[in-house]
């Protein structure tokens, strides 16, 4: 066996026996689990262990732990987390509850146990995963802008959540019509709602099909008859009684069914007319691009013929070229030819002389 080979062998027994090599190094990390939950929603995360075990330990990720069993009243958790987790030890397990449980909750989640102050062959991994609504909403408006009759458009944006999500508004305790639907771009989700201008208007954002209640829908806030706006608190959404002096839609149905029914149809006028515009647009464009594609064409076409044009001059050129060297050597060579004779008598001469010469 060379070198060569034994060398292979090695290594395939170096990547056979790794896995055993990381089961000796990392004796504690056997189990583990994901749990997901919902924001604002309650979840529970539980820890079994040896019943063996005299002291167990809870930790998120790599920090110390914030639980103990030897100190069971006593959280170590920053302020935010504090009032939301409460930890039970029973039954040789730790129930761990996170009510309501908050996106920045995500973690793994760690519980050790120990026995004569060693720690036991296994620890317990339960990696959480919290799902979230879109985040805070914020909106603009331009009450003469795109407005149709009493209803004017509020562009309402908020940064995208891991769940798919919608924005919703309430006015007078109605929940206000959207005008397009939700659009996420990026890292912003974005809506367009049809609103009055008579009445404030509150904005949230929510789960998709899942919107909040109206006393829950306070993220913008927006006041028309005072100009306030990006306000939170400021205008209760679900007041417990109304003003007398204030009238409201809900006062008169026949009026409200009668502006609510209208609007589908005023939308779908001002629609045709945007549509229109935009047909007579592409149409436009379309003309735009075939007499640039026409024009691109015939260039092309010109610049083909000239290429075909030179190259069949420069053929001839060089056929032209070709023929008047083999004249000049066809030429040449007759010259050569018909000079030969008068060489010979001129040598011919030369040699009489000579020999008379010598003869005298």
């Amino acid at each position: 066996m060379d070198q060569s080979q034994e060398l292979k062998y090695v290594f395939v027994i170096f990547i056979a026996l790794f896995p055993l090599t990381r089961s000796y190094s990392e004796p504690l990390s056997r189990s583990g689990s994901f749990v997901t939950g919902t924001e604002e929603e309650a979840v529970q995360l539980e820890f079994p262990y040896p019943c063996d075990s005299n002291k167990v330990t809870i930790q998120s990720a790599n920090r110390a732990p914030f639980y103990n069993s030897e100190e069971p009243e006593y959280l170590s958790l920053p302020v935010y987390q504090l009032h939301r987790f409460s930890v039970t030890n029973e039954n040789c397990s730790v129930q761990v509850e996170i009510n309501p449980v908050n996106k920045n909750d995500e973690a793994t989640y760690i519980c050790q146990a120990y026995r004569d102050g060693a720690t036991q062959s296994e620890l317990t991994r339960i990696r959480l995963n919290v799902n979230y609504p879109p985040g805070d909403v914020s909106c603009t408006f331009s009450i003469n802008g795109g407005a149709v009759g009493d209803w004017f458009p509020l562009q309402c944006m908020a940064p995208v959540g891991s769940m798919a999500g919608g924005i919703y508004c309430y006015q007078d305790s109605k929940r206000l019509p959207p005008q397009s639907g939700s659009v996420e771009n990026g890292e912003t989700l974005k809506q367009t709602i049809w609103a009055r201008k008579e009445y404030p208007v509150f904005c949230c954002s929510a789960i998709l099909d899942r919107p909040k209640d109206r006393c829950d829908c306070a993220g913008f806030v927006w006041n028309p008859m005072e100009s306030i706006s990006h306000t939170k608190n400021v205008l209760d959404p679900c007041p417990a009684t109304t003003p007398g002096p204030v009238v409201t839609l809900s006062q008169y149905p026949e009026r409200e069914v009668e502006e609510i029914s209208q609007l589908p149809q005023l939308i779908e006028s001002l629609n045709l007319t945007d549509t229109n515009k935009d047909k007579s647009t592409a149409n436009n464009i379309t003309i735009l691009w075939g007499c640039v594609t026409a024009i691109l064409v015939m260039i092309m076409v010109i610049i083909l013929i000239r290429l075909y044009m030179v190259e069949k001059t420069n053929k001839q050129l060089i056929k032209c070229h070709s023929a008047n060297i083999n004249q000049h050597m066809k030429n040449m060579e007759e010259n050569e030819s018909s000079d030969l004779p008068e060489k010979k008598r001129f040598l011919h001469r030369q040699s009489e002389k000579t020999s008379k010469y010598y003869y005298y």
